[in-house]
């Protein structure tokens, strides 16, 4: 009822006072028609009568008096204004009624309120503009709102040039995050206040959700985030209600834009997803090559088809047009996460950069495949990646990137040979910790299906415990055969324990045929090794001429040099030897001894031990 009961004391206040000024204005020198032209004299401003009778009028100024009625300052200078407007539009004096205005101003209680009624005024006297009745008027508002409100009275000067609201907004935007960073939080926030109020006012959507957008970046400089993700929500329905998807597509870029430097912020994290998705999705609507990809689901499947036609393209000549689907591969590319696909979309693109003739980018591109292939933790994953970039890499005519694919290759296999080992042992430590019986025997029995079905003959280590394992009949009944079987498959790898125990199971024929010829073969390789039972069983087989013509020099020899690494038992058959020798022989021995030292590399660092288990097995198993 308030606002009512002002407005119509404000009507009547204009009905009043333009009978006032008309009755104190000289008659019109002339006339033209019902057009009459005023001379604008400032009508004399009676001052204040004080009166001592309680309720008697406060002025005799009348338009003091007509605006007695209304309760609150603020009320008063609205229905000022109004008047302002109104004398302006007939041309009559305003000055008496803009000095009551300041004196309401005075009376406001604090300086919000005095903003406000500012920024009341400029609205009510908006189209007044330029005037001249009311220059001195404005620059007296200018400065009281410049010393209410400094920041904001300069952001208005400096945005008052900009003629793109949308930009104005940005600017403001700017101001107030640089405010609220060095502290002045309530400036920082009438100037967003601000900004928002002209953002409202924008009428073009794409300009409006362009201001928008650095209003929601602005609160999340300012730590307002709780505002900032009402505002993205806003802002991205109201792009998804754009007409066109041209225009849905510039605006989802902008945002996305203007939200880069939040992307790890755990709030903006899904918006900047949600946005990334829909550019794409715009993207390839609005691009014809685009489209005959869009169906395919995975984007490494899509970069595939890219680089293979961008491929073709380039053996056609069409190096421009070659070019262009390989950018839109790599703009695809950025968008992929999953190591896996990430690694054949980079090499599907490394092989389309090679046909095109960008053969330097190429190789950095293979090479960040590569570097993603070390990032998949899923050896079978790892094994299939690679298997693909084999396939890929097959197009390229480059030895260079054939070969870091070969060393990766490599690299992978000798991972998986490791982790396969790793569980192997692992197995046998389980194996170990079961009751004997049949149930042992059958898990001992898998793990050798599995390695012979692998054809894992580098596994020397496992090998080796599973021979043993048959060998002494440990968990299961002996089988000498089959622990040959075993031993014969380390030793084929060079496992030196395993020689040993095949070429004593070959000599004393147990289990299996004697054959003294093969036991010699792999008591020598042992010996070559440096095992020092291999050595003295070497030099007895030399000595007796088991399997080999027999030869004193050469079982002096071997006999000597397991001597050396403290063999009992050869220090005990040197003795006896010594006594059977020349002196030219032993000279002759000694002179092999030397050589055979000499010939000795650095020996290689010793791989892993197995995992431990129940009961190591001896070296010579069984016996």
């Amino acid at each position: 009822m308030k606002d009512r009961k002002q407005v119509l004391i404000g009507v009547a206040i204009v009905a009043i006072m333009a009978v006032v000024i008309a009755l104190s204005q000289p008659e019109p020198a002339t006339a033209r028609g019902k057009d009459v032209v005023h001379k604008q004299e400032a009508v004399p401003m009676p001052k204040p009568e004080e009166s001592d009778e309680e309720g008697a009028p406060e002025s005799s100024n009348p338009i003091l008096a007509l605006i007695a009625a209304v309760e609150k300052p603020a009320g008063k200078i609205r229905v000022l204004t109004g008047l302002v407007a109104a004398n302006l539009d007939a041309e009559k004096p305003t000055q008496p009624i803009l000095d009551v205005v300041f004196e309401q101003m005075d009376l406001l209680k604090d300086d919000t309120e005095k903003l406000e009624a500012i920024e009341q005024i400029n609205k009510n006297l908006a189209e007044f503009e330029g005037n001249e009745l009311l220059a001195s008027f404005r620059t007296q508002l200018a400065e009281l709102e410049r010393s209410l409100n400094p920041a904001s009275h300069f952001a208005s000067k400096i945005t008052a040039g900009i003629e793109v609201p949308s930009v104005r907004v940005k600017v403001l935007t700017q101001i107030a995050v640089a405010l609220s960073q060095a502290g002045d939080a309530e400036q920082s926030t009438a100037l967003i206040a601000k900004a928002r109020e002209l953002s409202s006012a924008i009428e073009e959507a794409p300009d409006q959700l362009a201001a928008q957008s650095v209003l929601a970046v602005a609160q999340l400089h300012m730590g307002q985030s709780e505002s900032a993700v009402k505002q993205l929500g806003d802002v991205l329905s109201a792009i998804e209600a754009l007409e066109s998807s041209e225009d849905r597509l510039v605006a989802y870029e902008r945002l996305g834009a203007e939200l880069n430097d939040f992307a790890e912020h755990e709030a903006i994290a899904a918006f900047v997803k949600t946005i990334d998705g829909r550019v794409l999705k715009y993207k390839y609507q609005a691009d014809p090559v685009l489209r005959l990809v869009s169906g395919i689901e995975e984007p490494e499947g899509r970069v595939r088809v890219l680089c293979n036609l961008a491929g073709t393209l380039a053996l056609t000549g069409d190096q421009e047009q070659s070019v262009a689907l390989i950018l839109k591969a790599q703009a695809i590319i950025k968008g992929i996460e999953t190591p896996e696909q990430l690694a054949l979309a980079l090499t599907h693109l490394a092989a389309s950069q090679s046909l095109t003739g960008q053969n330097e980018l190429a190789k950095i591109t293979l090479s960040k495949a590569m570097e993603t292939v070390d990032g998949i933790e899923s050896i079978d994953t790892k094994t299939t990646v690679l298997g693909e970039l084999v396939t890929a890499v097959g197009s390229m005519d480059d030895a260079d990137q054939l070969q870091t694919v070969l060393a990766q290759s490599l690299k992978t296999a000798n991972a998986i040979q490791q982790r396969a080992q790793a569980v192997m042992q692992q197995s046998l430590k389980l194996i170990n910790r079961l009751p004997g019986g049949e149930q042992k025997a059958a898990a001992i029995e898998q793990i050798a299906q599995a390695l012979e079905q692998g054809k894992a003959g580098q596994f020397t280590e496992l090998q080796f415990e599973l021979a043993t394992l048959h060998h002494e009949g440990r968990h299961l009944p002996k089988d000498v055969a089959r622990a040959a079987v075993w031993y014969r498959k380390a030793a084929t790898e060079g496992h030196a324990p395993a020689q040993l125990n095949l070429a004593l199971i070959l000599l004393e024929g147990e289990g299996i045929k004697t054959d003294p010829v093969e036991a010699h073969k792999w008591f020598l390789q042992a010996a070559e090794q440096g095992d020092s039972e291999g050595q003295v069983a070497l030099g007895m087989m030399f000595a007796l001429g088991q399997g080999i013509q027999a030869d004193l020099v050469q079982a002096h020899k071997w006999v000597t040099l397991s001597s050396k690494s403290g063999n009992e038992d050869a220090a005990t058959a040197l003795k006896q030897l010594n006594t059977k020798l020349t002196t030219e022989q032993l000279v002759e021995s000694a002179k092999l001894v030397k050589e055979w030292e000499t010939q000795q590399i650095e020996p290689e660092p010793k791989a892993s031990e197995p995992a431990a288990k129940e009961s190591e097995p001896t070296t010579t198993a069984g016996k």
